[in-house]
């Protein structure tokens, strides 16, 4: 694992062995024994692209970061300042995945669609008298209407 500082002011600056913030050791474990927790993260544990940002429970500095990276390289980056922190997270956060999230209403829609099926017995989008009077009387209304207007031939 490679290991970095990033400020808002300097950007990336690689950390060698002994640095400021070598009394931190850089594993999930360890920094739980020592104070901190997981404030945020994003994507999950194993998803390229994920950041994970740990936040010591008493408010004490720095911002220790996981960057999981593709092909399974974490890069850990401590951040020193609530301003950097910021302009990190805007910077590096990966933005909503829209393509799990269509998943996930498509899964919710077809969840509620058999749940309706199983409390009506019809499709969601016929409407009956005793889910829908309103759109039932419509349904009856445009029915007529278009019989009317093409009547069937004798």
């Amino acid at each position: 694992m490679r290991t970095y500082e990033w400020t808002s002011e300097n950007g990336w600056k690689a950390l060698s062995d002994g640095h400021i913030y070598a009394h931190l050791d850089v594993d999930d474990a360890a920094l739980k024994a020592q104070g901190y927790s997981c404030g945020a993260s994003t994507g999950g544990d194993e998803v390229p692209g994920s950041l994970a940002v740990w936040v010591s429970r008493d408010g004490q500095l720095p911002y220790v970061c996981f960057m999981d990276l593709p092909g399974s390289y974490i890069l850990s980056v401590f951040i020193p300042d609530d301003v950097s922190m910021i302009e990190f997270w805007r910077r590096y956060a990966p933005g909503p995945d829209i393509d799990r999230l269509a998943y996930t209403v498509d899964a919710l829609q077809e969840l509620m669609e058999k749940l309706f099926r199983v409390y009506h017995g019809h499709d969601p989008l016929s409407p009956c008298r005793e889910c829908d009077p309103y759109g039932f009387d419509r349904l009856v209304e445009s029915r007529k209407r278009r019989l009317t207007l093409h009547p069937k031939n004798e």
